[in-house]
């Protein structure tokens, strides 16, 4: 080992000059020679049982020894003894390995928000009206039964990002106090092979604790079929009387396949869009409240301004404010302040001169 190491030590500035491509080809030889050298080390004894034909022993051998676990080599020996004596079933390392690898040891359990309510998210009157006979289905379904009130089972909350569209679910939650199970599609495509089990499982505990609501943020990055289909699945197997709600968010709606927003699934698509100027002065009167300000700071002039400025844009905006007045020292924000920190957003955002169009259509 030393020998080949001090082989390998001489030629790593040969390497690092001739650029990528040796570069990766010292990786390969290196991840080469260490294979191979902990193959010896390691696997000695299970390359040696397995020459002798013997799966007993390869088995007996690999789960006794733990240091055997992480190596590939011994795995795949490991893997063809138990298939050999056909016992690949009764495996309870592989079983351990794949429900801890596939995330099926966690309990989908749920979050609930009761504390948020339509009081807490300012504008978004339309969505707010929409998301309201959710409430009074869960408030009194019998009611609504006996009227042969039938409502959509999934929403879809379509909008530019910063919107309130999670906001706006969990307080549907909050005023009809359910449940509230809340995940990203982007978690089902973390679990290799296997996000049609989450899926399965997030519906299932949904169904145990309902009525219930389930939240899927960013529903268009589930782009695996398999997931994808076990969603339309258990869509179609909902019905009414298991009184479960999905709710569904995306900023990009016309990427969605069209047989997720088909009758019966998320059929009912609400638009979540940026606050108009009175609404961002309702959002700006209710965040300044927590910040002092000076008396020279024009709230409707800032809600102008803010062209195209979604309300976490806004939160951010005066949480910039108020960094810059500390950090100059000032015992409240200013106008300039708020004026600043209005153009590294617009900055950030990539559109600098975009309100001046806005000024002029005011």
């Amino acid at each position: 080992a030393t020998r080949h190491q001090s082989e390998l030590a001489k030629l790593k500035p040969l390497f690092h000059k001739r650029g990528n491509r040796l570069l990766s080809s010292q990786e390969r030889f290196q991840s080469s020679f260490l294979g191979n050298l902990s193959r010896r080390l390691l696997g000695g004894l299970h390359d040696e049982t397995s020459q002798q034909n013997n799966p007993e022993a390869v088995i007996r051998e690999f789960e006794s020894q733990s240091s055997l676990h992480a190596n590939p080599e011994a795995l795949s020996q490991y893997v063809k003894a138990l298939v050999k004596l056909d016992r690949l079933d009764q495996s309870q390392f592989l079983l351990n390995t794949l429900q801890r690898g596939l995330g099926m040891n966690e309990e989908v359990k749920p979050i609930v928000e009761s504390n948020i309510t339509f009081k807490d998210v300012i504008g978004a009157y339309y969505p707010k009206k929409e998301l309201k006979e959710i409430v009074e289905y869960l408030r009194d379904p019998e009611c609504c039964a006996r009227l042969g009130k039938m409502i959509p089972k999934g929403y879809l909350l379509a909008g530019p990002t910063g919107t309130g569209k999670t906001m706006l679910a969990r307080a549907v939650a909050g005023e009809a106090g359910v449940p509230f199970f809340s995940c990203n599609g982007r978690e089902f495509e973390t679990y290799f092979g296997d996000g049609a089990q989450r899926m399965r499982d997030l519906f299932a505990a949904a169904k145990k604790r309902s009525p219930s609501i389930i939240f899927i943020d960013e529903i268009d990055q589930i782009y695996t079929k398999r997931t994808f289909d076990q969603l339309l699945v258990e869509l179609d197997g909902s019905n009414q009387n298991d009184c479960i709600f999905v709710i569904a968010a995306t900023d990009v709606p016309d990427s969605l396949h069209m047989s997720l927003v088909k009758n019966g699934r998320f059929d009912r698509c609400v638009d979540v869009l940026k606050p108009n100027s009175d609404e961002k002065l309702e959002i700006l009167e209710s965040l300044m409240s927590k910040v002092p300000k000076a008396n020279d700071v024009s709230l409707d002039m800032i809600a102008i301004y803010t062209d195209q400025f979604s309300g976490a844009d806004l939160a951010n905006m005066v949480n910039l404010a108020a960094l810059e007045a500390a950090r100059d020292g000032a015992k409240a924000v200013t106008f300039s302040h708020m004026m600043s920190a209005m153009d590294e957003i617009r900055m950030t955002k990539g559109n600098p001169d975009g309100y001046e169009e806005q000024l002029l259509s005011e």
